[in-house]
C-alpha cells in the first residue's frame, strides 16, 4: 500500500525512540540550545512548516518528532502548529505518543552511539523525567498510545502505518 499525505506526530521523552521511527528528526533541536537562541529556532521551525505546507505536493507525507511534556506550554503550542499544518494539507494526522519504562530509558539514554549523535545522554534528567512527567497527551481522537519498551523500531513502525491505514 503506498501512502500518502498523511502527517505524524511523534511524542515521547527522549529516549523512547522518537528518532529511530521519523523521517523528519526536529528532535536533534534540544535543551542544550541556548535559551534566547529559541526565537530565532522557532522561525526554522515556521519556515519549514510553511514549506511542508505552501510547497510540497500534496501527496507527501512527513513524520515530526519533538520531546513532549505534558503540563508545559510550548507542547500544546507545537500541537497546535502540527495540527494546523495537517489540516492544511487536508493531511490524515496521526499523534503518537512512546511510553518507555525507566530502565530502558537509562540504557538507551546513556548509549555510546546516542552521544556520538549529539543527543541527550543526561541520565539524571531522564529518570526524572520518567518519575515526574507524563509524555504530552493531545486527547485528539486519531492519537494512539505505544509502550515502546520491548518493541524494535520496525514494530514500532508498522504499528504507526497500519494506524493509517484505519
Amino acid at each position: 500500500m503506498e501512502y500518502k499525505n498523511y502527517i505524524v506526530f511523534i511524542m515521547g521523552f527522549s529516549g523512547s525512540g522518537k528518532r529511530v521511527v521519523n523521517l523528519l528528526d526536529m528532535a536533534a533541536l534540544n535543551q542544550r540550545v541556548p535559551e534566547e537562541a529559541w526565537q530565532q529556532i522557532n522561525k526554522i521551525r515556521d519556515v519549514v512548516f510553511a514549506t511542508m505546507r505552501d510547497l510540497s505536493p500534496p501527496h507527501f507525507s512527513f513524520v515530526i518528532t519533538h520531546d513532549m511534556v505534558d503540563g508545559e506550554a510550548y507542547p500544546q503550542t507545537l500541537f497546535n502548529l502540527v495540527q494546523e499544518l495537517a489540516k492544511a494539507r487536508r493531511a490524515y494526522f496521526l499523534p503518537v505518543r512512546l511510553e518507555c519504562s525507566e530502565e530502558e530509558l537509562v540504557k538507551r539514554t546513556s548509549s555510546a552511539e546516542r552521544k556520538a549523535m549529539n543527543k541527550i545522554t543526561d541520565v539524571d534528567r531522564v529518570i526524572n523525567m520518567a518519575r515526574n512527567k507524563k509524555v504530552f497527551y493531545s486527547k485528539h481522537p486519531n492519537e494512539i498510545t505505544i509502550d515502546v519498551t520491548r518493541m524494535s523500531a520496525i514494530e514500532v513502525a508498522k504499528l504507526i502505518l497500519d494506524s493509517i491505514k484505519k
